[in-house]
Parts: C-alpha cells; structure tokens; sequence
C-alpha cells in the first residue's frame, strides 16, 4: 500500500506548467486537513492495513503545497500521530518554506524530501513562480542545505524541457560546489516535462521534448544521475551486482495495488494525477468506516498488462507494468520502454565496472 495526505489543494507558488493548477487558481480549494480528518485518515489507514500482506509504514505529505508555514501545526499533528503508529514520512514540496519546518525534518520523522529546482537562478525563478512574484531559488538553496545537514533524504527533481535542459549540469556544478553532491543522501532526477494544456499554440508546445528525445540527449549528456527512468536502471544494476534475475511486474504503480491519497475534502483518490477531479474518487473517509466506490476502486485495483492489447504483445511489458493508468484512460500511453532499457543497461553495466574498479584499487591500496 502506498500513502499519501493531500495538506491542502492551496500553494503559494504559480507555475505555469503545474498540473494541479485549476484546482487553486479560483480560491475554491483552500482548506486544509484538520485533526478530525486526520484521525479519521489513521484510522482508515489501520483498516486498511490489516488487509494488506505488506504493509506500508511511509506516508507521503502532498498538496497543492503541504509544507506551508501557515500548516505548520497541522503537520506536526500528523507527524506525531504518524509517529505513534510506526510511520516516517516523506514530502513532495517546493521548498520555501521548509526552514519553518526544522523540528520535525529528521530520519525518524519527516525523512525524505523531493524539492524542484528548474534550472539555474533565472531559469528556476521563471519557472518557479512565488504567487508574491519574490524569487525563489536561493531561499529554496538555503532549504536543502539545511534539510541535508539535518540527514534528510532530499532529491532535486528537475523538470525537463527543450528550454532548461542544457543547464542540468551547470546546475549539478552548482550543488557540487556547495557540497550537496557528495552527501550519499542527495540526488538528482531529471524528468520529462509533460504538456497538461493542450490549448497551448504550437510554439508553446514544441518546448516540450518526446520521450526519445528526452532519452537521446541524456545519453549524450552522460549526466551521472541518469533520467527519470521509472527504476529501470536501478532494477537493471542491482540484477548485474547481484547475479539474479531481473524483477518482473504486470502493473505500472501502487495506483493498481493499493495506492490511497487522502484529501482535505474526506475523499481518496488512486494517485496524485487525478486529484481534485470527483469521476475518479475511490473512496469517502468522513464516517466511522470507509465508503468505497466499488466501481472507481474495481477499474484501477484491475488495471494491468493483460487489459492492453498493445502491451499484451510487448516483450517489455513486464518491465514497464503498461503504463500510467492516469495516462491510459482516453488513449494508450506508452512509455517508450525499450529505448528506456537500452539506455540504463548501458549506464549500468558502465556503473558496475566502474565501481569494481574503484573496490579492485582500494583493495590493492590495503593490501
């Protein structure tokens, strides 16, 4: 099972190409979880919980933008009960305000952290857009250097398109500089950018890059965190490291096994990509027991491989899982999977024998 409590719809930066935005950009989403809400998503989570073989002791904190400062008590409501209840948590956050969130940033509480950073100083502060119109990214800097320095997970997403994608190294130099990439605990994942507008006019739309482009320029970049790969490579190494075979899946998230997304409103949603939109609520937490919509819930637990043609037939389907289900509900969504795999068997097959190089000096070193 995967976890998440959706804070609040409400954010404090406008960036274009966000895919939540027309769910604040009215003002008709501003609330925000209370503690009944939040009791009542724990207490739905132990039910669910003692259904699942495995399960989960991670929730994800999620918004709009979840660590506003103006949440701060919210939250330490729900880190303490999570607390309690044998849960860390993660968060998906832009990062402004976390210094308001210092107490509660540490491996035992608000353990991981995924922060974006567009680009270099300009480009993020174009992309990045504070709702006061204040630049964002050195206070965003600021942020990481001190959730790094409290031992916190953090991973730099950067989202890719035609425009920034050359300054992904200038702004892995940049971290570098201040130390960043040398923590075991700091990462860098450049994800393709996806257009979620299509009334946008065709110069708008040809900044965002195809999946193969997006594939191609990071092979020749050979940017040393790879891309945004959905775990292929990370399966593909650790079956070269440890000499077993590759990890197989006929689905393509916890959206189709157990994904539940808690909202402000007393709904659950299956994922992240459909929140706000009521046609794809699963679930109503406000009574004593959960209402499940048997229909909503039945369409994506049943998602997988054998529902697609396309995918049926695929000798990468077992590697891909057929795609984002979100994706998938007007048209097949195909994730390129093949080109994918090439890419990361190459980066990891050079990663092994690099790194067996280093051990292979360091033993000589010692001996």
């Amino acid at each position: 099972a995967a976890y998440t409590f959706v804070i609040t719809y409400d954010c404090n930066f406008r960036c274009p190409y966000c895919f939540e935005r027309d769910l604040h950009k009215d003002g008709s989403k501003p609330f925000t979880m209370t503690e009944e809400m939040v009791d009542k998503a724990f207490k739905a989570i132990d039910t669910i919980q003692q259904q699942k073989q495995r399960p989960s002791k991670k929730i994800e904190l999620f918004g709009g933008e979840p660590l506003l400062k103006e949440n701060l008590n919210i939250i330490e409501y729900i880190v303490n009960k999570g607390i309690g209840n044998g849960f860390k948590f993660g968060a998906i956050t832009n990062g402004y305000d976390l210094d308001a969130f210092v107490p509660l940033l540490s491996p035992d509480k608000i353990c991981s952290l995924q922060i974006t950073i567009d680009g270099i100083e300009d480009m993020h502060n174009s992309k990045r857009v504070h709702k006061d119109g204040v630049p964002t990214f050195k206070k965003i800097v600021d942020n990481i250097k001190m959730a790094l320095e409290h031992d916190v997970y953090v991973t730099i997403r950067f989202n890719t398109d035609r425009n920034n994608f050359e300054q992904l190294n200038a702004l892995k130099n940049y971290f570098a500089e201040l130390g960043f990439t040398s923590n075991k605990k700091f990462h860098i994942d450049s994800a393709r950018l996806e257009n979620y507008d299509e009334s946008l006019d065709s110069k708008d739309k040809q900044a965002f890059l195809s999946q193969k482009e997006f594939i191609k320029k990071h092979e020749a970049l050979d940017f040393e965190y790879g891309c945004h790969d959905y775990a292929t490579y990370g399966k593909i190494y650790r079956s070269i490291y440890r000499q077993e075979p590759l990890p197989y899946k006929s689905t393509f998230c916890a959206s189709q096994t157990g994904g539940y997304v808690f909202d402000p409103f007393f709904k659950i949603y299956p994922c992240w990509e459909v929140l706000g939109d009521r046609q794809y609520c699963i679930g109503d937490y406000s009574g004593d027991t959960i209402k499940w919509d048997d229909e909503h819930l039945n369409y994506w637990h049943q998602d997988n491989i054998a529902r697609h043609t396309a995918c049926r037939t695929c000798k990468c389907a077992l590697l891909c899982g057929g795609g984002c289900t979100a994706h998938n509900i007007h048209t097949q969504h195909c994730t390129h999977m093949m080109e994918l795999i090439e890419y990361a068997a190459k980066r990891a097959y050079n990663n092994y024998k690099l790194n067996n190089k280093k051990i292979e000096k360091n033993y000589g070193e010692k001996n």
